[in-house]
């Protein structure tokens, strides 16, 4: 049956593939790439002011083609506008949602949540206040001594079990924090988000473009250095791209001579490519798992309080650890990519290899870090299981 299944599903994406539903072809023209890019040549335009890699075009192939990526890898780092809104975790933001319809909605259904679950955690707050309210009005009417949980000798005076007293006196100093917390969570959160953004805009202090690198292509005449090359600038050109680009383009050298760079240049090109999708995927799970951690805060305000009434540590820390570590992930990366990768396109370009073990050293630590915080949530999650289980 399995094999069957497997059959079906391979045959319905062949003939998807193969019979596209749309016969419609939509593409730039010419005219608009060379805008896109900043297209220019010598001739008409004069030599660049300034450019960040000169390439030799006797180098290259007879006929060689000009990049023009538009999915590049920093807006993911950096922006939250457009498709890329859906990466953004300022739910408490209400006019973030007008640039992604769907994170809009995601937006809105947290505030929801934790609205509904701050009214939850209120009540259990107010229903506890006039548990406590209740027990001492019965305690100043009767003669008897009250000791029990939640409220007891530690309120209302009296030899009391003293672990009894303890856990009530915890219980009042747990309810005061709670009621505290409760009230400045969503400060705390808005603070929060607001910090891992002043730190991504460190990156950003000066606009990151996209297409920020300049490739000028001219006849050297085969030099390796430009200094001592007298530049033919005939059927020169240049053109604006990213790093993405620039590999890409410099996969174009004659293949009889420059095979080693050509691959090399794919290579590094591919492993852009691949951490683009991977940290996008990252940065996608990361904003579900905020959305999460945002909408259940109160309920774990209340539940950890009551989890430290019996000698416990709760929740609120490993919570805030949790968040603290997604909410700082994205700007992280964004700084050490723009640090290591960004800022040295000359580099990047000239010795590939440099970028593609920075990106395989991201992948690395994003990677090991996010098992920490798993295994850290997993230990969290059975001590909580422990618990549970020693209670019934």
């Amino acid at each position: 049956m399995k094999q069957i299944k497997k059959i079906i599903l391979l045959s319905i994406l062949i003939i998807v593939a193969i019979c596209q539903l749309s016969n419609n072809v939509f593409a730039y023209t010419i005219e608009e790439v060379k805008e896109m890019i900043n297209y220019h040549t010598v001739e008409e335009d004069g030599e660049p002011e300034d450019y960040d890699i000169l390439i030799d075009s006797s180098l290259l192939k007879d006929y060689v083609e000009v990049p023009n990526i538009r999915t590049t890898i920093e807006p993911i780092l950096y922006n939250n506008d457009g498709v890329y809104g859906l990466l953004n975790i300022n739910f408490f933001d209400l006019s973030a949602g007008s640039s992604n319809t769907e994170w809009g909605t995601i937006a809105s259904f947290v505030r929801t949540f934790f609205r509904v679950s701050l009214y939850i955690a209120a009540a259990g707050m107010l229903t506890l206040l006039i548990y406590m309210a209740v027990v001492l009005v019965s305690a100043s009417i009767s003669s008897k001594d009250k000791t029990i949980m939640p409220m007891g000798g530690a309120v209302l005076g009296g030899n009391g079990n003293p672990r009894k007293r303890q856990r009530e006196k915890s219980l009042v100093e747990q309810w005061i924090l709670s009621v505290i917390l409760l009230a400045l969570i969503a400060f705390i959160i808005n603070l929060s988000i607001s910090f891992s953004g002043i730190i991504n805009n460190i990156a950003t202090s000066n606009p990151v473009s996209s297409d920020s690198i300049v490739i000028y292509v001219a006849d050297l005449g085969g030099e390796e250095n430009p200094d001592e090359a007298d530049i033919d600038t005939t059927d020169a050109y240049y053109f604006t791209t990213n790093i993405e680009g620039a590999l890409m383009f410099q996969t174009q050298y004659d293949w009889k001579d420059n095979a080693v760079e050509n691959i090399t240049n794919f290579i590094c090109g591919m492993t852009l490519t691949i951490f683009k999708i991977f940290i996008y995927v990252v940065f996608l799970i990361r904003m579900l798992l905020v959305a999460v951690l945002i909408a259940i805060a109160p309920i774990v305000i209340l539940v950890s309080a009551f989890d430290k009434i019996y000698g416990n540590r709760g929740y609120i820390k490993d919570w805030f650890k949790l968040l603290l570590y997604l909410l700082l992930l994205r700007p992280i990366v964004g700084i050490l990519y723009y640090l290591l990768i960004q800022t040295k396109p000359n580099l990047v370009t000239n010795a590939p290899f440099y970028m593609f073990f920075i990106v395989i050293l991201l992948i690395i630590a994003i990677i090991v870090s996010i098992k920490m915080a798993y295994r850290s949530v997993k230990k969290t999650a059975g001590d909580i299981g422990k618990r549970v289980n020693s209670k019934k």
